[in-house]
């Protein structure tokens, strides 16, 4: 399969469970960007819609 091709499966992939998840897909996506850099290989399922999505809540409840 091409790579671009199975890429751009994977970005859909991610902006339709964004969107079943009730979370901005760009906001999203922007976030995660911004954190790939700094952010551990081990931990990379932090960033996935589900789990990013826990993280906004709680610390949108601290403010």
């Amino acid at each position: 399969m091409d790579t671009q091709v199975e890429a751009g499966g994977v970005l859909l992939s991610l902006m339709q469970t964004c969107r079943g998840l009730g979370v901005n897909p760009r906001e999203y996506l922007e976030d995660v960007i911004r954190r790939l850099m700094g952010h551990s290989n081990q931990k990379l399922k932090d960033l996935l819609p589900d789990e990013w999505q826990k993280r906004r809540q709680k610390s949108n409840k601290g403010k």
